[in-house]
This record gives C-alpha cells, sequence and structure tokens, in this order.
C-alpha cells in the first residue's frame, strides 16, 4: 500500500491531517448529517473477518483495473502516484464514510444517471458528487458551496436555482443534478475535455484558462495541472479515486451501509397548503430522519406555498398513498393549527390549559395537540431541555382547540392528530409496547409472549429501583430510547451503559436502564 504524503504535487508535501483537506472534511461532514439517524451506525470493519485485514493490491493491479474503467467512458482516468495518494483515503482512510455513500448511492445515482443520460454525458458523472459533497444534500463548504454538487449561491442563480429564507435548491436533488448537467454541458462546450470540465467545475473556467496560457497553451489536465489552484490539483486525482474504489470496493472488503430509502421506492406529491415536517412525520408515522433525507431543500423543515410556484413534499412510495387517500383530512388539521399561508407564529392566547403529562408523551406531541410549538412549551415551562416525566403538570396556551375538535373530529380533551386509514404500523409502537411501564399481570401476559417480543426488553426488579434492558433496534437513537421510558434521558443512558459516542450505538446492543420502582 501507498503511504499517502502528499496530496497535490511535487512540492506539496501534506503538512496537516487528511480531515483537514477540503475532500476528505466532506466525508467527515457525512458522519454528522442529522437525517443520518435513520440509519445504523458505522462499523469501520464491517466486511472483514476477524482479525482480517484490509486487502492490499500492487500499483499493476490497480493500474490494469483502471485501464479496464477507462476503456468504458470518454473520461481520461490515469493512474498515478496522485491518485495512489486518493486511493488510499477512501479504501483505508475512510472506509467507514465510503460504506455509507454506497449505501446512499442506492437513493442518488440512479437519479444522476437519468439526468446525464438526458443531457448525453458520461454516466461516470455520477461519481463527482462524492467528491464534491460525499452524498450529503445539506453539505457546505468553508466558502458557502451547498448541496450534493456544490454550487455557489451566484452560480446556482444563474442556473435557475431558488434560494430564499425557507426553500435551498442548491440541496433540491432533483433541481441541483439538472442544473450540474447544465453547467458541465456548457463547460465541455468550452473545452472539449471532461477532466478539464472537471477541473473548471471545481475552481472556475477563468482559472483553467490561465492555467492553458501559463502552460504555454497545454491542452490537458496534467499538462496544466501545475498552473492551476491548489485544491483544484487534487480534484481530478480524487475523482480517478472515487471511480476506482466505488467499482471495486467489494475487493477492499467494503460493504454498503443499508439504506432505509432507494429511489425507485419514492414519489412527489405538490402541497396545496403549508405543513411541517413535524406535522407529517407525527400524522403518517414517517420518522422525521426519513423526512430530512428525502426533502434536504427545506432550510427550516416547513413546506411553504407560495403563488405561483409548486413545492413537492418526496414521500416513501408506501406512504404516498395513505397522504392521496387523506388529503383532505390532513390538510384540515393543519389549518386547524396553522391557518393561513405564513410560517407558524403561535401567540400565547387566554385559553390556557394545565396539561398532566401522561405515558408515552413527549414535548412535539403535545405541541401538535394543542396547536403550538415545542420551543413554546419550553418557554412557558421554564424548561432548558425536552424531558418531562409523567405526572407532570405543563403550563399550554392552547391554539382555539375547541375548533381542532370540530376540523379533524377529535374531541378537544384529547387531540392527538387526524386519524387515517391504512396507516402503516411503526416498528417503534411495537417497541413502545414492549418497554412500557408493567405491572404484575403485564409481565405474566408477557411471559407467554412470542420469543421476539421476549428479545426486546428484559426486566428484573427490586424494591429500590427496576432494571430494563433494551435491545436496539436498526434505526434507534438514544433519544427515541430514551422517550420510551418515564424520566430518563439520553445522556443517562450513555453513562450507565458506557457509551461515549452516538457512534457506538448499533443494532442488538443491550442497553441497561435504571428506573424507579
Amino acid at each position: 500500500m501507498l503511504i499517502p504524503t502528499g496530496l497535490f504535487g511535487e512540492n506539496d508535501t501534506l503538512q496537516t491531517p487528511f480531515k483537514d483537506d477540503p475532500f476528505v472534511a466532506q466525508l467527515d461532514s457525512l458522519l454528522y448529517a442529522d437525517y443520518f439517524v435513520a440509519l445504523p451506525a458505522i462499523d469501520s470493519s464491517k466486511g472483514l473477518s476477524e482479525g482480517e485485514s484490509v486487502p492490499e493490491f500492487s500499483d499493476s493491479i490497480i493500474a490494469y483495473r483502471l485501464d479496464v474503467l477507462n476503456a468504458q467512458t470518454p473520461i481520461k482516468l490515469e493512474y498515478n502516484e496522485y491518485v495512489a495518494r486518493f486511493i488510499n483515503v477512501y479504501a483505508y482512510n475512510r472506509r467507514d464514510q465510503v460504506s455509507r455513500m454506497m449505501g446512499l448511492a442506492h437513493l442518488y445515482f440512479p437519479l444522476f444517471e437519468e439526468v446525464l443520460d438526458k443531457y448525453n454525458m458520461p454516466l461516470e458523472l455520477k461519481y463527482l458528487a462524492i467528491v464534491e459533497s460525499a452524498l450529503n444534500p445539506k453539505a457546505k463548504s468553508r466558502v458557502g458551496a451547498t448541496g450534493l454538487w456544490q454550487f455557489m449561491y451566484s452560480t446556482g442563480k444563474m442556473y435557475g436555482l431558488e434560494v430564499s429564507s425557507y426553500v435551498d435548491e442548491r440541496s433540491d436533488p432533483i433541481a441541483s443534478t439538472e442544473a450540474a448537467a447544465q453547467f458541465m454541458t456548457k463547460l465541455y462546450d468550452t473545452f472539449g475535455d471532461w477532466n478539464l470540465v472537471l477541473a473548471a467545475y471545481n475552481s472556475g473556467p477563468g482559472n483553467v484558462n490561465k492555467a492553458i496560457r501559463r502552460s504555454g497553451g497545454k491542452r490537458t489536465y496534467w499538462e496544466i495541472r501545475p498552473w492551476l489552484p491548489k485544491e483544484t490539483r487534487g480534484y481530478v486525482p480524487a475523482f480517478i479515486a472515487v471511480n476506482y474504489v466505488m467499482n471495486y470496493a467489494e475487493e477492499y472488503k467494503i460493504v454498503a451501509d443499508e439504506v432505509t430509502i432507494n429511489h425507485f421506492e419514492v414519489d412527489t406529491v405538490v402541497l396545496k397548503r403549508l405543513m411541517t415536517f413535524e406535522q407529517i412525520s407525527a400524522l403518517l408515522h414517517i420518522p422525521m430522519g426519513d423526512l430530512k433525507l428525502l426533502n434536504p431543500q427545506y432550510k427550516l423543515d416547513i413546506i411553504p406555498v407560495v403563488k405561483g410556484k409548486q413545492y413537492v413534499l418526496t414521500l416513501p412510495r408506501k406512504t404516498y398513498g395513505v397522504f392521496i387517500a387523506n388529503e383532505d383530512s390532513l390538510y384540515a388539521y393543519a389549518e386547524a393549527v396553522m391557518p393561513g399561508l405564513s410560517l407558524p407564529q403561535y401567540v400565547e392566547m387566554n385559553d390556557r390549559i394545565r396539561y398532566k403529562v401522561q405515558s408515552g408523551d413527549y414535548l412535539g406531541r403535545i405541541a401538535i395537540k394543542y396547536g403550538c410549538s415545542v420551543r413554546d412549551i419550553q418557554r412557558w415551562n421554564n424548561l432548558k431541555g425536552t424531558n418531562i416525566r409523567v405526572g407532570q403538570t405543563l403550563t399550554v396556551y392552547a391554539k382555539n382547540v375547541e375548533s381542532i375538535g370540530r376540523i379533524t373530529g377529535v374531541s378537544a380533551s384529547n387531540i392527538t392528530g387526524v386519524e387515517v386509514s391504512d396507516k402503516p404500523e411503526r416498528a417503534a409502537d411495537k417497541e413502545n409496547a414492549s418497554v412500557s411501564v408493567e405491572t404484575e399481570e403485564t409481565e405474566k401476559a408477557q411471559a407467554k409472549s412470542t420469543p421476539e417480543n421476549e428479545a426486546t426488553v428484559k426486566n428484573t426488579e427490586s424494591k429500590e429501583e427496576r432494571v430494563d434492558y433494551y435491545i436496539v433496534q436498526r434505526g434507534d437513537t438514544l433519544w427515541d430510547i430514551a422517550k420510551k421510558y418515564e424520566g430518563v434521558s439520553s445522556e443517562q443512558i450513555k453513562k450507565w451503559n458506557n457509551i461515549s459516542s452516538v457512534r457506538n450505538l448499533k443494532p442488538g446492543m443491550k442497553l441497561k436502564i435504571n428506573t424507579a420502582s
């Protein structure tokens, strides 16, 4: 394996760790994207047997494999020491992020290929989004470039990408891919060479023209490379390395992370009124992580309705039908708790309610119930966090609770949202049933339950406290688990189980939960 001593050129020895390189920094940012709570925790040893190390290959083998790929594309894929250094970054230093990107490729690559084919462009350009953003639609560079294709504000505007207080189409997978294809097509018309297109995409066509002049009129990337900006000198090598590693990941024992949704399992609907992600998540039982992953263009987790514009909501296909079948009821609920076409501005009203927290409650649920926001409840009750306990009394200024009940058909004393038909059963519902406070009768009934349910939660009790054992399910977060128990916070779970980071949470892990008797 070649040791990566530099990334950009003969005299450009790397003086800082790989994580400070702009391309590798994008890989790191992928680990902390908020919507990845919907995905399993990262395990960099996945794909390797116990004691097995990552396979190493000679330069001649890597060069041969790149020749095979090179024969399949009009983009010139060369192998040299600069490409080798980036191959090491992706195949050895950042295996976990590559696993995650391979999973996300199931969602994004079919979309990219469809657009690239539409413009008669090489399909291998789909890998450029990995170099640009590590397939993180919320990625933002130090200079403000945003989205999967890292558009600056001005360039995005040139290609029709809207950026407003509510929407940033640079993060919209469909709109930004269209814009990127149009931009690269124009660059190819100018330079007639795909490697020069890549360099111009990164640094701007002006810098490529300057490099061509300073090189004495050379017309290939490798010939003008010494005169390009420093970051761009690593750009094409990184692109070639990504092509290689994504095609030969199996040889390096890199296994794709499983994603909850792929491109062929989603559909879109145009909303007729403003709705929030919180409402959609609660009413359709869609994890917030999935909503954010599928709709990254909405900056405030709110889908606005503006005259003359159409903003779409992307949903899992199995939920899309539920939305269409119950659209009027969903809008009626949204109208009741958030009238008008403006952003929600919840006003403290004279209808003051003293609400007693019930088992299974959390602030988001109570907020939807009374037409206010979580932040409102925190402010009204001087709460610094989101933890609440059963029996706790909260002050809530309800927004016309009676009218909500009339419109939704739910009694004002027990408003929990709109009941919709064909509602998918959530795994969380099953888990809540398993971790609820149990009486002796419940324990006896559980003794007759299925082995699967018995494996989920196991209880032991003492006079002082009760200890629950929870088996982590795929997609669980510490916050999700904590809210299943009365008076338990995610920080307590971390402390009880010696968990230093949320990334240590893995499916199948057995967590100890201490609760009062």
